[in-house]
């Protein structure tokens, strides 16, 4: 829906996908939840053990996320289909690297969160960061000819001087 986002609007780069199975899908695009890492060890929806009970780099940070995407559940015939963990039996929130790597080493690919419902201008108590010791994901180029007017979302609060840029 939203195609190349830039990262100076709304969460930025910090977006998430939902499952298409997930009981707030619909109407979600667009909507923003509160995320945190939560040290926790869990089993997948195919019985695999997953260790994690020390993988967050601060369980009380949290990064604010946009809906942008589906976690494709229910596709037969689409390559883009992800029945391990979209159709799982635990709610999924796909982030991006970007999000990721604010609340766990990426090395890890799945961890446990806690999130909430926000409105998309809500600002976290304490915001999660990369680590400063840890290089952050580089962005990603806008394509030729992009101008930030292009990207539909709103332009984030802090564009109107309430926060620093990060």
């Amino acid at each position: 829906m939203f195609g190349y986002l830039d990262y100076r609007r709304a969460t930025g780069w910090d977006v998430v996908a939902i499952s298409d199975i997930a009981p707030d899908y619909k109407g979600s695009c667009g909507k923003c939840k509160e995320v945190k890492c939560k040290n926790m060890n869990f089993r997948d929806g195919y019985g695999q053990y997953l260790e994690r009970s020390s993988v967050c780099w601060d369980e009380s940070a949290s990064v604010v996320v946009m809906v942008t995407d589906t976690c494709p559940c229910h596709y037969p015939n689409n390559y883009h289909s992800n029945k391990r963990w979209c159709c799982g039996d635990m709610y999924h929130l796909d982030l991006s690297i970007w999000a990721f790597e604010k609340l766990s080493d990426t090395k890890w690919g799945v961890v446990a969160t806690t999130w909430r419902d926000v409105p998309c201008w809500h600002r976290p108590q304490k915001w999660a960061r990369v680590p400063s010791w840890k290089k952050a994901t580089a962005g990603q180029k806008p394509p030729a000819g992009f101008r930030r007017s292009q990207d539909g979302r709103p332009a984030a609060w802090y564009d109107f001087g309430h926060r620093k840029a990060l």
